[in-house]
């Protein structure tokens, strides 16, 4: 029996119903159907891939070895230009990890230091000014000789240490806010000290006239008498042209810190990586035949599935038993296609039970008709003898489309019996097939496939 169409059950016999299959000449068939159909072809896509695998894969090995000496030389040339880049890197690390240390450290020193901080609008000064005299006639040499020694002895020498420790401070902290001044000409000396306010600033300056009136006698051991005449004092709050140098210095300095740290890092960053190239190796070279071996493997079976579908679609072939039987409605009563020889037992005992179900106790004289090969479908058919226990009797009708004894028998069977060749019988053929057997008016009872 067929399946319904438009309401109305069709049988094998209904002629009407053949032609209008007949005018269907379009064929659909899914994707998932063809890659059944293909794949049935597996060895045949494997041995694609591997042909495929072995040939890009010695190709692979073959090039990589006939670049030997080149890629050799690359590979020293990179080492090298590798080893000069991580030079550069550590030295440039080197460099500005100094350079922020020194930039943290200009900072935090500024941040700490009274005359970093200092209003230079507003600074409070204590000066004082003095005269280098003697009882004796002093040379000008002397004189100078002096006045150096008072300097030295205030800027560098132990006078300022015990001040420092009155004032709560360090001698550097100190020295940053003295300021000694030799005329050019002459014998005046100009001491000036700052602070934080102007009593400190007083406070400071008188201690540390203190302390050189205590060194005075080491001055006088090494340089003979003399006395320090102060003719002048003051202390006032006014504007520092010398603190403003002072700070102005100190920030330029922060600046180039800045500027060298952040020119070295950039320099850092601007250095290109040298690309890496491989090392010639035995290793290296069978990977890189393997790697590309796999790619003809895969590349290959795509490629001889693509084939097959393509050879399967341009041939016509039977895909699937669904393809006949579904559009028709046909009964399949077994599909053989690929069957494992202790399968085939169990299948040829279904389709025999199916005939049998079908024969009943009637005598029923069966046409084998399709486009299987005659060696496939006698074999069948003698397999089938054993399995079929009604009275069915077989006759094997081969190419109805062509041959005119098979035609003329045709009508003497009672029933008819499709088999077909999976990936081998022509799709449209079997359809003139079931064409030729309606006009005959004989019914199909089924489908086999091998």
């Amino acid at each position: 029996m067929f399946a319904q169409d438009a309401g109305k059950e069709k049988t094998v016999t209904s002629k009407e119903y053949y032609d209008f299959r007949e005018e269907e000449n379009t064929r659909q068939v899914s994707l998932l159907t063809l890659l059944k159909g293909a794949l049935k072809r597996w060895k045949i896509i494997l041995l694609a891939g591997i042909v495929l695998g072995c040939i890009l894969g010695a190709y692979k090995i073959f090039s990589i070895h006939s670049q030997k000496e080149a890629m050799i030389e690359d590979y020293e040339t990179y080492v090298a230009k590798r080893d000069a880049y991580r030079t550069s890197i550590a030295d440039y690390k080197v460099v500005v990890k100094t350079l922020q240390q020194q930039v943290k450290e200009k900072l935090n020193y500024m941040d700490k230091s009274i005359r970093m901080n200092l209003d230079i609008y507003n600074v409070p000064m204590a000066t004082a000014d003095f005269n280098v005299t003697s009882d004796k006639k002093l040379t000008t040499n002397q004189i100078a000789a002096i006045r150096t020694g008072i300097y030295n002895e205030v800027y560098f020498g132990g006078c300022l240490d015990e001040v420092a420790k009155k004032h709560d401070m360090s001698a550097t902290d100190l020295r940053e806010l003295i300021t000694v001044k030799i005329a050019a000409s002459g014998t005046t000396i100009r001491i000036t000290v700052r602070g934080t306010d102007v009593e400190t600033a007083v406070a400071t300056r008188e201690d540390i006239l203190a302390e050189l009136e205590k060194k005075r006698p080491e001055l006088v051991k090494t340089f003979g008498e003399f006395t320090l005449d102060k003719f002048n004092e003051s202390a006032i709050i006014g504007y520092d042209a010398e603190s403003f140098s002072f700070q102005e210095k100190q920030n330029d300095s922060l600046t180039k810190l800045q500027t060298s740290a952040y020119t070295a890092q950039n320099q850092s960053n601007q250095l290109t990586k040298p690309v890496a190239v491989p090392q010639y190796s035995k290793k290296y070279m069978l990977a890189g035949g393997v790697k590309m071996g796999i790619v003809g493997l895969i590349g290959g079976m795509l490629l001889a599935l693509a084939a097959v579908i393509a050879a399967m679609i341009s041939k016509g072939v039977i895909f699937t038993t669904e393809e006949i039987d579904g559009e028709y409605g046909l009964r399949n009563l077994g599909d053989l296609s690929g069957t494992k020889p202790d399968k085939a037992a169990d299948k040829m005992d279904y389709i025999g039970a199916g005939i049998d179900n079908y024969v009943k106790d009637r005598k029923v004289k069966i046409a084998v008709v399709g486009q299987a090969d005659a060696g496939k479908v006698e074999a069948f058919l003698k397999a089938l003898s054993g399995k079929v226990r009604s009275s069915a009797e077989f006759v094997y009708l081969p190419n109805v489309l062509t041959n005119a004894a098979s035609l003329r028998k045709l009508p003497e069977a009672d029933s008819v019996l499709l088999v077909e060749e999976i990936g081998k019988s022509d799709y449209m053929n079997a359809r003139k097939e079931i064409a030729v057997v309606a006009e005959s008016g004989r019914e199909i009872m089924g489908s086999v496939y091998l």
